[in-house]
């Protein structure tokens, strides 16, 4: 729908904003809005004027780039994107069921990486405090050990990037640069063992190319975003050219959130309240409350409506905006600051899905009462199902109360954990191991 289209013809009687146009076909519509005529007309010039935006140049290592060919960029990328996961298979995972020989060998290769993970920091470390001995460098360097690419913002960060694309537009200048070195017989033997052991091409190609990354390309959206900001300061206002360059590009201008934006901000306050006060409940109501979640109540709706009635009889929303604020054909502001009408199933008798269960019943693990941490954690062994999948490695209800019985020394408890997630195939192959070295070292006196 073009936005010169569309014809604001009055309000409804339930307070939208009524607009008419016609669509594609030729066909006349009706739409109905929270968006008012001026607030039409302010977008309608904001649109036209991101339009002017689209075609400022920036220049980045003597190439020209604005906004369609970034989009280019970004389609180019998008259409040779390989996933490493096939994300439908997610739908078809089961937790109950036994797992596959390719799975358990999955988990096995996992667990592995992390222990060299581990080891490698541990090299770090100590090459750092001067105690890892010179052969042991080297051949760590002979492996392509990458020693500080946290802190080091060139050669060790550049390096990590070659061995993740290879030759890429990132890392275009640090080639030749390694090149012209190594030509002048001035490489490091460090550096030299490295750059050997990921295969650097020392010798130029003539049909070597230089692709784009996701990387690059957040780095020029970026520089473009910058330049952009400062030329729409100078359009709004004409005095800001006598001002340095630099204030046009790091003041960020603000635009007044809408009302929907503020009722989402409430809705976050309201439920931080409410959890904040879950501190202190006892494990009677704390059941009393979960058996109300497990039924398909949400524990926050009560308090959501009690706000949303007091806005309603103030005029500031009507109720036939927040019923149908997430149904298609309307428009009642943005996804993300409704969603959550929805989601707690907001004047509505329907059940809360089982997903908003599971988030809701993980909250009283945080809880710093005892055998509130226990009966949720137990609660929620159902419901993981619910959030795993095939790329799950770990899960935090059970990461935090293997420490809390480890920190009250609850050694039979431990092993009930383990005995009973036995009937949950993945959760007990990614924790066995760990339940029993900890079981292990609370056991020796």
């Amino acid at each position: 729908m073009e936005e010169r289209d569309k014809k604001y013809i009055g309000k409804s009687e339930y307070g939208s904003y009524m607009y008419e146009y016609t669509s594609v076909g030729g066909e006349r519509r009706i739409v109905h809005t929270s968006e008012s005529p001026k607030e039409y007309e302010s977008k309608k010039k904001l649109a036209e004027h991101e339009k002017m935006l689209s075609v400022i140049p920036i220049y980045h290592k003597e190439k020209k780039f604005n906004e369609l060919i970034l989009n280019e960029i970004r389609e180019e990328l998008r259409k040779n994107h390989v996933p490493k996961h096939n994300y439908l298979n997610d739908d078809n995972f089961d937790a109950n069921r036994e797992l596959s020989k390719a799975q358990l060998e999955d988990i096995d290769k996992w667990r592995k990486n992390m222990k060299a993970s581990s080891w490698k920091s541990r090299q770090r470390s100590l090459r750092k405090k001067g105690k890892l001995e010179q052969y042991k460098i080297d051949m760590l360097n002979k492996m392509g050990m990458i020693w500080n690419f946290e802190n080091d913002g060139g050669w060790e960060k550049k390096y990590k990037i070659f061995k993740k694309y290879n030759l890429c537009y990132d890392n275009e200048e640090w080639v030749n640069e390694q090149r012209k070195l190594y030509n002048n017989n001035e490489l490091s033997n460090e550096n030299l063992f490295r750059l050997q052991a990921v295969d650097f091409p020392f010798d130029r190609k003539d049909d070597e190319k230089y692709p784009y990354t996701w990387d690059s390309l957040n780095m020029l959206e970026e520089k473009l975003l910058k330049k952009q900001k400062r030329v729409e300061k100078i359009i709004n206002d004409p005095k800001q050219k006598k001002k340095p360059i630099k204030k046009f590009i790091n003041k960020k201008s603000r635009k007044p959130k809408s009302k929907w934006a503020i009722l989402h901000s409430k809705y976050v306050s309201i439920t931080g309240k409410f959890n904040k006060n879950l501190q202190s409940i006892s494990l009677k109501d704390a059941i009393e409350l979960i058996k109300r979640i497990e039924k398909g109540e949400s524990m926050y709706k009560e308090e959501i409506e009690k706000h949303l009635d007091n806005l309603v009889s103030k005029k500031k929303f009507t109720k036939y905006s927040l019923l149908n604020a997430n149904k298609p054909g309307h428009y009642f502001g943005l996804d993300h600051e409704t969603s959550f009408l929805n989601e707690h199933r907001v004047y509505s008798d329907s059940p809360i899905d089982e997903q908003e269960k599971y988030f809701q019943i993980i909250t009283f693990v945080y809880r710093k009462n005892y055998e509130i941490q226990t009966y949720a954690f137990y609660i929620l062994l159902k419901y993981f199902k619910e959030m795993a999948n095939e790329r799950t490695r770990n899960w935090e209800p059970i990461e935090l109360i293997i420490e809390l019985y480890k920190s009250k020394g609850e050694l039979n408890q431990l092993m009930n954990i383990k005995e009973k997630i036995k009937g949950i195939p993945l959760l007990y192959e990614l924790y066995k191991t760990k339940i029993d070295k900890t079981v292990y070292k609370m056991s020796k006196p």
